[in-house]
């Protein structure tokens, strides 16, 4: 099952994050066949939709008001309330002190082989040297 992550902004869209992340990692996308995509409401946009299907995306969200119920719905707030369960939030400063703090954060969640940045000033550029000094391939994420 393959799983992709970033950090990003929260002033970036999900879509263009999740755009990105599909363009870096598309090796990833061409080796599975049939992935199913599971999303909020926030990824609702027919372009979108048929870009990702044009991947052999299949996108799993709520509807949105007025749309009939989607294909799929009735087992996506089990699924979500699970799936939102195992993540985590957190906020760390943004000075080089701190990588360390963000670093063992991460790891809590596996080994990282990538990582999208923002590259928001020199923050992005350090946490990119921080983060390829560690041997993690980093990619901007705009």
């Amino acid at each position: 099952m393959p799983i992709l992550w970033a950090l990003a902004s929260p002033k970036i869209g999900e879509r263009e994050v999740l755009a990105s992340m599909l363009q870096v990692e598309a090796g990833v996308v061409a080796g599975h066949d049939g992935i199913l995509l599971i999303s909020d409401k926030g990824f609702a946009s027919q372009p979108f939709e048929k870009r990702l299907a044009e991947q052999g995306i299949e996108l799993l969200r709520p509807s949105r008001k007025p749309e009939r119920a989607r294909h799929g719905e009735a087992i996506l707030t089990k699924i979500r309330q699970l799936i939102e369960s195992v993540n985590d939030i957190a906020s760390f400063p943004t000075d080089d002190a701190h990588h360390a703090d963000l670093w063992q954060w991460v790891a809590g969640f596996g080994q990282l082989a990538q990582a999208g940045v923002e590259g928001t000033g020199s923050y992005g550029y350090r946490l990119a040297q921080f983060l390829t000094g560690r041997g993690i391939t980093v990619f901007e994420v705009n």
